[in-house]
């Protein structure tokens, strides 16, 4: 695909990598869910629509290429009825949401590779909480294709029917709001007693600050010696993370479709484990070579395999990855090239 002399017009981007039917994931119960798209040109999502099959999913997109595409945690009788209450609930899947523009020094014009890194630590620290805590059969991570994670939680049946103060509950437990030391460490009863250390295996935060402090299991509190509190905070500081609680405790909460192009980035929803490392060559279904003419300065830095380092007037040569990335964030524009999309190239064995 030449670039046309009017300028790169990322609709017809999205419609073409659509067109190759890309290896979307489809939901569980997809029948039961609402999806939404939000269109280019638009700042409104089009809801309450439903499908029977990814197959037909990815139709409507070829016909109406989504700037950005999501379907619902929760599972209903009817998905396409305009009305909550007429949806009918059946249950919601248990979702967290991580956005890395919240930890320091993350919020840059481009996503950075240490602070998406950061961002799946903290993804794999969700994980060990609900294997450990909520006794999770399975939780699914991936990477939302610009600042974050999505991480989808199978506790169960039970668990999908928990409602919205069970699951503000959960979030607050996650990110140790409010976490109070005495509760967790209390005053023994009996003159010259101390609060007891956690020991391995137990339950709740005891049992997590208990790993963090590696050797140091059972006997007196008074062994971390003189402002053990304030080691203790540190350490509850490190195992925390820190999610969007309106997310987790809403069970109509939308989630992005995986495989699907993210419209802020023109990059992929992709699944990942623990060993995953971003790179646009992974993350982009656009190849090639293209000239880009920046808009505005951009710094040195490893923005997900691209280093910048361009100046604002500066033309260069990069790969059309990079290039489309820098285009949608109108960083650059993409004013000359040659671009190969390809269904997914990448993303298949991560």
């Amino acid at each position: 695909m030449r670039v046309p002399r009017e300028g790169l017009r990322l609709e017809e981007l999205y419609r073409a990598y659509y067109s190759l039917r890309p290896p979307i994931r489809e939901p569980d119960h997809i029948e039961r869910r609402e999806f939404a798209f939000q269109y280019f040109g638009s700042d409104t999502y089009h809801r309450h629509l439903s499908f029977q099959s990814i197959e037909e999913v990815i139709d409507y997109m070829i016909e109406n290429p989504p700037r950005q595409a999501y379907y619902s945690v929760a599972i209903y009788e009817l998905p396409e009825a305009k009305n909550m209450e007429e949806k009918g609930w059946l249950g919601s899947d248990l979702f967290f949401d991580i956005d890395v523009d919240h930890l320091p020094g993350c919020d840059t014009p481009l996503p950075t590779t240490e602070c998406i890194m950061e961002g799946l630590r903290l993804a794999l620290r969700i994980k060990a909480i609900a294997r450990r805590d909520l006794g999770a059969e399975e939780t699914h991570i991936y990477y939302t294709g610009h600042r974050g994670f999505h991480i989808v939680v199978d506790c169960g049946e039970e668990c999908k029917k928990l409602g919205r103060d069970e699951r503000r509950e959960i979030a607050r437990y996650v990110s140790a709001e409010d976490l109070d030391l005495n509760v967790i460490f209390p005053e023994p009863r009996g003159r010259g007693l101390e609060p007891a250390l956690p020991g391995e295996g137990e339950p709740g935060w005891r049992g997590w600050i208990a790993e963090a402090l590696g050797g140091k299991r059972g006997g007196a509190i008074s062994v971390l010696g003189r402002g053990w509190r304030e080691k203790i905070l540190e350490l509850v500081g490190d195992l925390r993370v820190e999610i969007d609680h309106q997310v987790t405790q809403d069970p109509s909460r939308l989630l992005r479709l995986e495989g699907s192009l993210n419209g802020k980035a023109s990059l992929l929803a992709v699944p990942v484990r623990e060993g995953w490392r971003p790179h646009i060559r992974d993350l982009s279904p656009f190849h090639g070579s293209v000239t880009v003419r920046c808009n505005s300065d951009i710094p040195r830095g490893d923005y997900l395999g691209f280093h910048g380092g361009l100046r604002e007037g500066e033309e260069a040569s990069l790969p059309a990855g990079a290039g489309v990335l820098l285009h949608t964030k109108g960083l650059c524009r993409v004013v000359e090239g040659e671009l190969v999309v390809r269904a997914g190239p990448g993303w298949r064995g991560i």
